[in-house]
């Protein structure tokens, strides 16, 4: 009897029975003792807890808002808006600086970090903006792409008046008319603008979305959440909250209940801005019940668990634990252990194994990617562990893939998704001849793929593979236009980064078509300018006279030059691109409404779709004649003013003119005229002076003999060396170098051609 009852002392049951009941003890003494300890506390706690996330949401918006300051203010210093705001020595504008900085500003929108829609730079004296797109007037950005009733025309102009350096405005909708006069909802953002003392004419601005921000920086535990400025101004409100009901006003940040609410907030000391989120009463005290029944049930199932779980127990954990102490041990899953046991919770922990060890694969797939974007990118940021992921030694073929999509209106998801499937059947197609393959995206239309081959065959299966690619790819040629570049050159490890930027250089080789094209040639591409400097000047003038023929010969003589070279796609539209700045330049400089030549579809956008020359210079000579009708549509207006000062200036361009002569024969103050002609005609009296002159001269070089003071005195230069600066300013050669040129043939003798663009 003894014997027996030692026997079933030392039981597993027993034991497990014992010690369940004293953990379940323990633990139930415990957890009473700690909530009735801590029970009082326990609303200080949440309270705490709902201030710290609010104070980690203010944080972020205030962050985010200093970053904005940053980035914006950057451009006051880099040098960039004076880019801008100067003209060459040749009178025309720096095309480059304005791509360049449309393209910050877009890159700006794309980067979902920043949360911001669009950036602009706005000037007061051209009342003119420049965005992620293009050039606007202040009239077409603010009320067509971001019209607003609390943030009308007038409020940006009245921004250049106010004193600060940086201003975020409250959050309203901003909206897009329709055709049909309809408005349609464009987005809930926040006007931010940043202003330099040193740039009086100009300020930077961007449209910074709250729905996003509010969707990644806000923090709590429900969605009540606002922002007022200390002048009790409503900055921003999530939905559901009622405006007529939310306090307005709390002074310092802190926790304030009134009417059955807790309202935390928490102010800003740099913006002065207040962030306030909106806890009911109820919603603690519901927690508070919650964490009484979750003890209760806790101590309830461990009693029911303990009961069930002793006797099972006894017998069956030995095999399944020693089961998954192998599983472990030896670094595999548990699928083939799995008919050893029927036990519910050891199937359980069996398939939790196998998807732990599927996830560590998977994590490991995607560290090595990782590892290969590092070394295509060049940054040396990957710990070493990640590191010893890739693929080290072994030589390597690389082959990029460029993806330009035909439809731009498209939103962005649709492209990535349509890079989706290129990228996972490129990595299909590769891994059936080299499954150590590794492919990846690096840029949202660039994907590449890094093959190891097996055998000296390696490349004439890897050409198969691309001719593939290309059948295929090219059913699809009216969604998008694909470009493969492929160097036939095995590389070594450390070639990653330069294998990347030789094959982004091979992609600029693509030629006009609309075929997906396969580039082996790893030599650098020839991009030859399309126009000459003496060209650039011919076409200038052309485009200033309004003259369309001269204008068409010379973009045909490029276009036909460019062909005979057999240029590739950038060069084309490149030049196109350029073309199209310079009209539309010279039509805003005239006053003259830049959205009637393409009223449907940016210019820009239809010349990325073009693959033949002929659709270029089909779009290029409409262009340019609709571009002449308009200037002389609006020559032809007569203007009482403006004709008597270029008659004056064409009578008497030798003798000594000046500003106040011409207003005292009108009778005007000289700043109304100033101000006026510069208005109508876009450019200065001292510039149409200057053109007249300069266009008098280059007809007495050509048709006299005359010595070059003698031309300088008779156009009405008194001193020959400032005749000469100005010669060249506006000619880009010297009196002497544009009589050889006329001599010899080499510069045309076309007088009648407007130097100084209006007269």
């Amino acid at each position: 009897m003894t014997f027996r009852l030692r026997w079933f002392r030392n039981t597993l049951f027993v034991r497990l029975m014992i010690g369940f009941s004293t953990v379940i003890a323990i633990s139930f003494a415990f957890n009473a003792l700690s909530f009735h300890v801590f029970s009082g506390s326990i609303r200080d706690e949440l309270i705490r807890y709902n201030t710290l996330n609010l104070s980690n949401t203010a944080n972020g918006y205030e962050k985010q808002l200093g970053l904005l300051n940053d980035l914006l203010d950057s451009f006051y210093f880099n040098g960039t808006l004076d880019g801008l705001d100067n003209r060459r020595s040749d009178g025309g504008v720096g095309f480059e600086s304005i791509n360049r900085v449309i393209g910050q500003f877009k890159a700006i929108a794309d980067d979902y970090n920043l949360y911001v829609n669009d950036a602009f730079v706005y000037y007061r004296d051209s009342d003119s903006l420049m965005n992620k797109t293009s050039l606007h007037t202040s009239q077409d950005m603010f009320e067509n792409y971001y019209k607003s009733e609390a943030y009308p025309r007038e409020f940006w102009t009245r921004q250049f008046e106010l004193d600060y350096s940086m201003k975020l405005y409250p959050a309203a909708t901003f909206q897009t008319p329709r055709l049909d006069t309809s408005l349609s909802g464009s987005g809930v953002y926040f006007p931010l603008i940043v202003k330099s003392k040193l740039y009086s004419h100009a300020y930077m601005g961007a449209m910074l979305d709250a729905a996003a921000m509010f969707e990644h920086l806000h923090l709590s535990v429900n969605d009540n959440f606002y922002i007022v400025d200390d002048a009790g101004s409503l900055y921003y409100r999530s939905a559901g909250l009622d405006p007529d009901e939310l306090p307005l006003r709390f002074g310092e940040g802190g926790t304030h209940p009134i009417h059955g609410k807790y309202y935390f907030t928490h102010r800003s000391a740099a913006t002065g801005l207040t962030y306030v989120n909106v806890i009911p009463f109820e919603h603690i005290s519901r927690q508070m019940n919650g964490l009484r029944l979750i003890l209760i049930g806790f101590i309830t199932l461990s009693v029911m668990i303990s009961l069930v779980l002793s006797v099972p127990l006894s017998s069956k954990i030995r095999r399944p634990i020693q089961t998954i102490l192998e599983s472990l041990k030896h670094g595999r899953g548990m699928t083939a252990a799995a008919g050893r046991s029927n036990i519910h919770e050891f199937m359980q922990i069996r398939d939790g194994i196998d998807r732990m060890f599927d996830s560590m694969h998977r994590k490991d797939s995607l560290l090595r990617k990782y590892g290969y974007l590092d070394k295509l990118k060049d940054t040396n940021l990957n710990h070493e562990d990640v590191q010893q992921l890739i693929d080290g030694e072994r030589a390597h073929f690389f082959v990029m893939f460029h993806i330009h999509y035909i439809n731009r209106v498209q939103p962005s998801a649709e492209w990535q998704r349509k890079s989706t499937y290129v990228l996972e059947f490129v990595h299909l197609t590769f891994n059936e001849a080299f499954p150590d393959s590794v492919t990846l995206q690096i840029e949202k239309d660039v994907i590449v793929s890094i093959v190891f081959p097996k055998d000296e065959g390696a490349e004439t299966v890897l050409f198969e593979k691309l001719h593939y690619l290309k059948q295929v790819f090219d059913h699809d040629k009216r969604y998008y236009h694909l470009t493969i570049a492929f160097h036939p050159q095995l590389r070594l490890p450390p070639e990653f980064a330069p294998a990347c930027r030789e094959a982004g250089a091979m992609i600029r080789k693509r030629k006009l078509n609309d075929e997906t094209q396969i580039i082996t040639d790893p030599s650098p591409p020839d991009e030859p300018p399309p126009f000459t400097p003496d060209e650039e000047r011919q076409f200038m003038d052309s485009l200033s006279a309004g003259n369309a023929r001269n204008m068409g010969s010379l973009v045909g003589r490029s276009l036909e030059r460019l062909r005979k070279l057999d240029a590739g796609e950038s060069v084309y539209k490149q030049f196109a691109h350029t073309i199209v700045s310079k009209v539309l330049l010279t039509l805003m400089a005239n006053n003259i409404d830049t959205r009637e030549l393409h009223p449907e579809q940016s210019p820009f956008d239809e010349i990325d779709t073009f693959v033949s020359s002929e659709q270029f210079e089909t779009f290029l000579e409409s262009l340019l004649r609709q571009t002449a009708a308009f200037l002389e549509e609006k020559r032809a207006q007569k203007d009482p003013i403006v004709d008597f000062v270029r008659n004056f200036i064409e009578q008497r361009y030798g003798d000594d003119l000046y500003l106040d002569l011409i207003a005292d024969k009108l009778n005007i103050s000289p700043g109304y005229l100033r101000q006026y002609y510069k208005e109508k005609t876009g450019q200065s009296v001292s510039d149409s002076v200057d053109g007249v002159r300069i266009r008098q001269a280059k007809r007495f070089l050509a048709e006299t003999d005359w010595k070059v003071h003698e031309i300088a005195a008779k156009v009405g230069y008194r001193n020959a060396n400032s005749f000469i600066r100005m010669f060249r300013r506006l000619t880009n050669v010297t009196p002497g170098e544009y009589r050889r040129g006329i001599a010899t043939g080499d510069i045309r003798g076309e007088h009648a051609d407007a130097t100084d663009g209006q007269t």
